[in-house]
């Protein structure tokens, strides 16, 4: 009989305890955030969990954001940039800004990610833009088709007569999970702008959310009207439904990188996952198995996982000491993020000008 002394087996013990394997789930899901369009992390994991015999694990960094002002109180828009619930991604100096490094790019690191901390504006893109994604190819991803999957998760509060906003209601849904509205009515100093960009030789746009994004309007916030608090995808899609047993979400984890299926299946090409590997809030390594697993860290925080995982730019993988699983040279390149750019003017005080949540695009 071979015994061991006593502090081996504390550290055999303090080993396992690190290294632990979740049971299997039918869905995983990385990421408890916003990536892309309708808040489709914690939405799928919504749709799914309606039926009772599917499970759903979602993994998520931050925490649940229960309480915290900066999230819910619109007035506080920027006040999390920087906080514990922001990733503050580092950027590069910027080339066209006389090579300043500018600030930290933002992104939510919270149940609801991004749309938790971001400036509480709901807007499409333009349907150029979506339908360049099926002329490269993906049949079926145009905006037609992403614009009656985006209304379905919207829950549009249309402005009353008074409140001086022109809308299209055609251009919203109104069933959804997702608060969205203008917030009450809007400051006469807003149509006076936009009676000044007219006059000038612009044009108004009734509403943006129907795909045409040129010219001036007012913007439709991610809010609740009845009390101006903010929606997230966690106030709209987990929150209401966390009594589910069939939907399970790990907060404080942060997944490192992806599991596959088998070597042998990885070196024939047929790179399949099998679950992730993932930092837990005690800083112990977890596995995590599932049937599918969805990487859903947006375009952040998915590159990452991807090239931890083997998939990427081989020669920069191989100078990392990382094995190879499929050669794909454009992970984690060509990042371009449009900047938010304020303009101030100093005006005329005689001018009403109250301060007030509302946008103008």
């Amino acid at each position: 009989m071979v015994s061991l002394s006593p502090s081996f087996s504390r550290l055999l013990i303090a080993a396992a305890m690190a290294r632990c394997v979740v049971a299997a789930t039918d869905y995983l899901i990385v990421g408890g955030g916003t990536a892309g369009e309708s808040n489709p992390r914690l939405v799928l994991a919504n749709r799914l969990t309606e039926d009772p015999n599917v499970s759903v694990l979602v993994i998520e960094a931050g925490g649940n954001g229960l309480g915290n002002v900066n999230i819910s109180d619109i007035s506080l828009v920027g006040a999390a940039w920087g906080t514990d619930i922001d990733w503050a991604f580092p950027t590069q100096p910027n080339y066209y800004a006389n090579n300043r490094v500018l600030s930290p790019g933002p992104r939510g690191k919270v149940l609801g990610g991004s749309s938790a901390i971001n400036g509480d504006v709901y807007e499409r893109g333009d349907a150029i833009e979506y339908d360049q994604w099926e002329t490269l190819g993906n049949s079926g991803w145009n905006f037609n088709s992403l614009f009656n999957a985006s209304k379905k998760g919207e829950q549009f509060y249309a402005p009353g007569a008074n409140e001086n906003i022109d809308y299209d209601l055609a251009d919203h849904g109104t069933t959804g999970l997702l608060p969205t509205s203008y917030g009450g009515t809007a400051p006469e100093f807003h149509n006076t702008v936009i009676q000044g960009v007219v006059n000038a030789g612009g044009v108004e746009s009734q509403d943006q959310a129907g795909g045409n994004v040129t010219g001036i309007s007012h913007v439709t916030n991610a809010r609740l009207p009845s009390n101006s608090t903010r929606s997230t995808s966690a106030t709209g899609y987990y929150f209401p439904y966390s009594y589910r047993p069939n939907l399970q979400v790990s907060l404080y984890s942060t997944v490192t990188k992806i599991n596959w299926a088998s070597i042998s299946r990885v070196s024939s090409g047929q790179a399949v996952a099998s679950g992730v590997e993932y930092v837990d809030s005690n800083g112990n390594t977890q596995t995590a198995n599932a049937t599918t697993v969805i990487l859903s860290g947006g375009p952040w925080g998915t590159p990452p996982i991807l090239e931890r995982s083997g998939v990427g730019n081989t020669t920069l993988l191989t100078s990392l000491g990382i094995q190879t699983v499929v050669d794909l040279p454009g992970v984690g390149e060509n990042l371009n993020e449009q900047p938010l750019v304020p303009m101030q003017w100093q005006l005329n005080t005689s001018l009403p000008c109250p301060g007030s949540p509302f946008l103008l695009n």
